[in-house]
């Protein structure tokens, strides 16, 4: 009995392991940003696989970016940089929304945010996210942004 109850956390734990997806944020330099700043984010083109564009993708990811940084700033929007203090540029490198639960392949999303104080560039910085191999299903790359968005606006809030 105690051998079976042995393999089944054994296996349960390797099954558990597989639903981990893995998160990685790289900043070229570290900026800080008052809290009082005016942030605007630039809204990206949609993500592009062969000829077809992921619908929605950029308008997602900027909708991501700007939820974690009111976390830590009391303006934050999305539109065009314009007369704003702060500009971040966001530009999707890797979009691929996969139906890991059917083939076993991870969705896997690669961004990269430059940092603007006035028109001067202050700092970029990449995000690069997959999921598991092993999922339920209804998974989204711009889900997996919310942990390193998280960090990235934790990073550069003072």
């Amino acid at each position: 009995m105690m051998v079976l109850l042995r393999m089944f956390l054994l296996t349960a734990a390797v099954s558990l392991m597989g639903c981990l997806s893995a998160q990685t944020v790289s900043a070229t330099k570290r900026i800080r940003i008052p809290s009082n700043a005016r942030i605007v984010i630039e809204q990206p083109p949609d993500a592009m696989d062969n000829d077809e564009p992921y619908k929605g993708s950029g308008q997602k990811l900027a909708n991501q970016l700007k939820g974690a940084l009111l976390s830590h700033f009391a303006s934050v929007e999305i539109g065009s940089g314009g007369n704003a203090d702060w500009v971040i540029k966001p530009s999707i490198l890797n979009w691929d929304d996969r139906e890991t639960e059917w083939s076993g392949k991870p969705d896997r999303i690669r961004v990269a945010l430059q940092v603007y104080h006035g028109r001067q560039t202050v700092g970029a910085s990449i995000i690069e996210a997959k999921s598991s191999y092993w999922t339920l299903g209804g998974d989204h790359p711009e889900e997996l942004l919310a942990k390193p968005f998280a960090e990235f606006a934790q990073s550069v809030a003072r």
